[in-house]
């Protein structure tokens, strides 16, 4: 018998004052249960949601994005979701996308959803595409799979892709944790099914990038590389979920 569908909504955010409120609330208009990670920020990240209906789950001091990504999903999972939906808090994945994800959730249960903006190039600067593009082309190698837009931060989580897969995976190296989640979950047996998603770039607003494209590549290619060299020693202490084609 299938467990009952609870999808959350978890927001890591770091210094997102100016966003976060607006996208907890729209979050809202969709699902039930959302939780804001607050990444040790020093702003009045945490402030500006007095009111809302979210659960806001507090770091003492930065950690990065994957330490915040975790201690969601663990809020998320043991408090019995189905399904977690990841969205940045920075405005760049508008909460009114999150029916497409639910609806894709329908056709394609326990699978790993993950947004593609890579139809709208001219929307990214060109330094930003070409970083995207490579990091595809790396991960896609590791993961035995050709995926779009690795780098893309909303996505939809199984509980099974959770148990199987991301809370084995260490969450030290806040740069990788997201691609490295793709990786593990193709070579167990997960499918990566890519939703459109518009691309937003904040370039010349006036916000703060946490993105580093020269510095962030370089950490994913190392962790690829390894996984590559060494893939049973990089691999999650958890079985497969399917058969490998060779076992027929």
């Amino acid at each position: 018998m299938n467990s009952p569908t609870r999808v959350f909504v978890v927001i890591p955010a770091y210094n997102e004052v100016q966003t976060i409120r607006s996208i907890a609330a729209g979050a809202l208009d969709y699902v039930s249960d959302v939780i804001v990670v607050d990444d040790g920020s020093s702003d009045e990240t945490v402030a500006a949601l007095n009111g809302l209906r979210v659960s806001v789950h507090r770091h003492d001091k930065n950690l990065g994005k994957a330490a915040a990504i975790a201690s969601g999903f663990r809020a998320a999972f043991s408090s019995g979701a189905s399904d977690v939906i990841t969205i940045d808090g920075d405005g760049q994945h508008p909460p009114s996308l999150i029916p497409r994800f639910l609806e894709a959730r329908d056709r394609h249960q326990g699978q790993l959803l993950i947004g593609n903006r890579l139809d709208q190039k001219e929307k990214f600067p060109t330094h930003r595409y070409l970083s995207i593009v490579f990091a595809d082309y790396w991960i896609s190698k590791a993961a035995r799979r050709k995926i779009r837009d690795t780098q893309c931060g909303i996505r939809l989580y199984s509980k099974e892709l959770y148990d199987l897969v991301a809370q084995h995976l260490p969450t030290n190296n806040k740069f990788t944790f997201e691609s490295e989640v793709l990786i593990e979950a193709a070579r167990n047996g997960f499918e990566i099914i890519p939703i459109d998603v518009p691309a937003i770039y904040f370039g010349g607003d006036g916000r703060n990038s946490h993105i580093q494209p020269g510095r962030d590549v370089t950490r994913t290619v190392v962790m690829v590389t390894k996984k590559i060299l060494f893939p049973k020693s990089a691999r999650p202490a958890a079985p497969k979920r399917l058969q490998d084609d060779s076992d027929g």
